[in-house]
């Protein structure tokens, strides 16, 4: 029998996190011995690793030995490790499969216990919500969803509860509750009943702590009146919290805000609160709520949890003290009537001993992800991967600023501001004459900075007599690249579903009849994000989004108001500047999420800012700020559209397993996107011969040289276009 191997570059690996992993990524064989998979770390230790069913997979591929395309691997790491190795043997004898053993178990039907060690979580069977957490014999909770819209509704009083177990594997539990909240009282707008998801995920890495996460959706879309008609709009007060609690909470707060009988703290990244009783160690860490304006756990009374609050027009939080410590200008949660749904991502560690709490928030905050996988076969030539970024990169790097500022333009000309930070223009026109604002006459800039409106009458008509050079003429030039964003700029989270969609339909006329761009990948980008996240200044991050039809490598959760394919980027991982100016203390927030980010196996990270209002020269600080980046060689500095559409065809391309044919090795590749999306990807794979030359074809008949060169013992990196067709190596 051949053994081979698969080595999974998979980032971050936090110690007591789960890997979940398809078979779709790991490309085994079809006649792959499934009773012969092991898992081994950096220094080849055994892993806990289990073949588990997942409902609903999508299917692709047939499995031999009763495992077929709806199972999943998944693979608890507990220790930090660098990489994993999964090893097989190639065999038309399958050998039985060892089941792992059982670290967390999942108690009979009459219980619906989960537990592990001294630890256990007993649902309830008529909400089916966490009805208490035993940890030796001390009784802790209950943990479940509530809402008031003036009056008080718990999860056990849910209308229509479901339950489905949707794996019972021995090391993982996921569990799926269904049903509809009761929204009543003085304090709403309107009352009804909210329908919810909530998805378990159990796990222990070492079978004496119970890790868990738990994924709720709200369904606003999907609203009652009282009298089972729809809905226009229900907005509640919500929060997933554990009940009799009353003994101190440390949490990674930014501040809090104290009010009458509990208080709001708004957490910091990476997101946690807990608390240590005589027999439970607790932790909460929310790393995701949609829409907010932050992460925010609310201490009351008589319990803690994550809080969110859904408002039909903006206005103030319900937290929010007379000292004004936080003026967002946005409320948390403002969720217009047209929304779709919200949507809640929630960690949890429940311990008999106390925890590493940095250790333990993340392993929830930061979610591993496969970023390589290199195939170790038995044959002289193995299978390709796309490497994650172009040049075999970490990970990829975008700056934009505006072009509110003549700033922006005049240290780009004066070369302070590296090429690769791109410039963000505005569709909107004036007088028809919007892309002339700013114009050279011989080396100079003319800008009459006291008289805007005049400055762009006069640089124009210098720009028709010849005497000056558009500003984007001499960009286009020197091949600065450009980003387009919405006409008006407005506040998209204002808007309704035909506003959103006339903005984009004038933007995008705008762009393609002025700018002559035809395809804008990246179109829309607007600074004028729907969502910020709240800072000690108040909400002052700005997210990049797109609505464009071509873009949809940043989808996986919906946002409210979106009428197109319009998502936030959490399957990416991405940074997000701290600020809109980049003064001296928004310059040390990004170099510091830069850091995290970085440390923590960030796919992909944007910065986004205007060079402050200075006279003489672009700030030393704002430049050792991007030469502090640019140290970093691991780092691919780029494009939005290069990122664009290298991750679309990393993510959509299929690479067929390597055939011999003589002395040739042939590798096909399945590439369905649009020309548009033509880049040129960067192959690795393991390679144990003599190597003459490698090529690509486009049509299937001429053949193209590629320079190729070794970046470790027997790996080989080259890069082709995506539309080849096949790869040849001789």
């Amino acid at each position: 029998m051949k053994e081979e191997s698969i080595i999974l570059n998979a980032h971050p690996l936090n110690k007591n996190s789960v890997l979940i992993v398809s078979f779709d990524d790991l490309k085994l064989p079809h006649d792959v011995d499934f009773g012969s998979i092991k898992v081994l770390d950096s220094s080849n230790r055994k892993l806990l690793f289990d073949l588990i069913h997942k409902k609903g997979c999508i299917k692709k591929f047939s499995y031999l030995n009763d495992i077929n395309e709806s199972h999943i691997a998944v693979i608890i790491n507990s220790e930090n490790v660098k990489y994993l190795k999964v090893v097989y043997k190639i065999s038309n004898k399958p050998s039985q499969r060892q089941k792992p053993d059982t670290t967390v178990s999942l108690e009979n039907d009459s219980h619906l216990a989960v537990s592990a060690g001294k630890i256990s979580a007993l649902f309830n069977k008529n909400g089916y919500y966490i009805e208490k957490i035993t940890a030796d014999n001390e009784e802790y909770g209950p943990l479940h969803l509530a809402a008031s819209g003036g009056d008080l509704f718990f999860q056990k009083d849910v209308k229509d509860a479901k339950f489905d177990i949707i794996s019972d594997s021995g090391i993982l539990k996921i569990l799926k509750i269904e049903g509809a909240m009761k929204i009543e009282g003085d304090k709403c707008k309107n009352q009804g009943f909210l329908p919810f998801e909530i998805t378990h995920y159990f796990w222990s890495p070492d079978g004496k702590i119970l890790m868990s996460k738990a994924e709720i959706v709200l369904k606003f879309d999907e609203a009652k009146n009282l009298d089972s008609s729809k809905a226009d709009f229900l907005d509640p007060l919500l929060w997933y919290r554990m009940e009799n609690y009353t003994g101190k909470l440390p949490a990674s707060a930014f501040y809090t805000n104290a009010m009458e009988e509990s208080s709001i703290m708004t957490l910091e990244h990476p997101y946690y609160a807990y608390f240590h009783g005589r027999s439970l160690f607790f932790a909460m860490c929310p790393y995701m709520a949609l829409p907010n304006d932050g992460i925010h756990v609310e201490k009351g009374k008589n319990f803690f949890g994550a809080c969110w609050h859904s408002m039909p027009e903006p206005k103030e939080p319900y937290w929010l003290d007379k000292s004004k410590k936080e003026s967002t200008g946005k409320p948390q949660g403002c969720f217009p009537p047209h929304s779709l749904r919200a949507y809640w991502r929630i960690g949890m560690c429940l311990s008999s001993s106390k925890e590493n709490i940095e250790s333990i928030a993340s392993a929830l905050s930061y979610q591993p992800k496969i970023q390589s996988i290199l195939h170790m076969g038995s044959e002289p030539v193995s299978n390709a991967f796309i490497a994650r970024w172009k040049y075999n990169k970490k990970m990829a790097f975008n700056a934009i600023t505006d072009d509110a500022k003549i700033n922006d333009y005049l240290y780009r000309a004066e070369g302070k501001l590296p090429k690769w930070a791109q410039i963000a223009i505005a569709t909107r026109t004036l007088y028809g004459i919007n892309y002339h604002r700013f114009c050279y006459v011989g080396n100079k800039i003319f800008c009459l900075k006291k008289y805007p409106k005049i400055s762009t009458l006069l640089s124009t008509l210098l720009c028709l007599f010849g005497i000056g050079k558009p500003l984007r003429k001499k960009f286009e030039n020197e091949n600065f690249s450009y980003l387009p964003h919405t006409n008006t700029h407005p506040r998209i989270y204002r808007l309704n579903s035909a506003e959103i969609i006339n903005e984009i339909e004038k933007s995008e006329k705008v762009w393609k009849d002025k700018w002559k761009c035809q395809t804008p990948l990246s179109h829309i980008f607007s600074y004028a994000s729907p969502y910020g996240l709240a800072t000690g200044n108040g909400t002052m991050e700005k997210a990049a989004f797109s609505a464009s039809e071509n873009l949809q490598w940043i989808r996986h959760w919906p946002v409210p108001n979106a009428p197109i394919d319009f998502f936030l980027p959490s399957r990416l991982f991405w940074g997000i500047c701290v600020g809109e100016f980049f003064d001296k203390g928004n310059c040390r927030k990004i170099r510091e999420e830069f850091i995290k980010r970085y440390n923590n196996g960030s796919d992909y990270m944007l910065i986004s800012g205007h060079v402050p209002d200075y006279n003489a020269e672009c700030p030393q600080y704002v430049r050792d700020m991007f030469s502090f980046f640019e140290k970093h060689s691991d780092i691919w500095f780029a494009g939005a559209d290069d990122i664009i559409k290298y991750y679309k065809c990393r993510e959509n391309m299929t690479i067929g397993r390597v055939k011999k044919q003589g002395k040739e090795f042939i590798i096909e590749f399945i590439n369905n996107l649009s020309p548009d999306f033509f880049t040129e990807i960067t192959l690795i794979h393991n390679i144990n011969k003599k190597i003459r030359k490698i090529q690509f074809t486009l049509d299937e008949k001429d053949y193209h040289d590629v320079e190729f060169k070794p970046v470790g013992r027997n790996i080989f990196m080259y890069n082709v276009p995506s539309n080849a067709k096949h790869i040849r190596i001789l």
